[in-house]
């Protein structure tokens, strides 16, 4: 009943569960992500509509970033919905992003992931003397 995808674009890999309801339609889950770069951190957003924050799970392993969604039904509950769904994104870190002091916000259906730059990597100002 439930296949698993995977597919590789653009040096990220994005792998799904396709689920199908009691009436057969197909259910396959997509997430959007996103990138920003400011002075001095990384902002990684993904849209996670539907989890709670219990249910993901962020890592990061040398320079790769993994985010995991997992969500399982109470057994008890009779849905009339997939009772399971669950997305993992994995990603390169940016050129110059620090693995040390990530963190991770979800609000309302969004996940950001704050990487702080390293020191290396901010841009500082050079005095110019004459």
């Amino acid at each position: 009943m439930a296949s698993v995808k995977a597919a590789v674009v653009a040096g990220e890999r994005k792998v799904g569960t396709n689920i199908r309801s009691r009436a057969g339609a197909r259910w396959e889950p997509r997430w959007g992500l996103e990138t920003e770069e400011l002075a001095n951190k990384y902002v990684v957003r993904a849209e996670v509509p539907g989890f709670e924050a219990s249910e993901l799970e962020v890592t990061v392993a040398g320079n790769v970033l993994t985010i995991r969604a997992e969500h399982r039904s109470a057994e008890k509950e009779v849905p009339a919905e997939p009772t399971y769904g669950r997305l993992e994104r994995t990603m390169t870190l940016p050129m110059g992003a620090n693995p040390e002091g990530v963190t991770a916000l979800y609000r309302n259906g969004i996940l950001e992931v704050h990487l702080p730059k390293a020191v290396e990597a901010l841009t500082r100002r050079i005095e110019v003397k004459t």
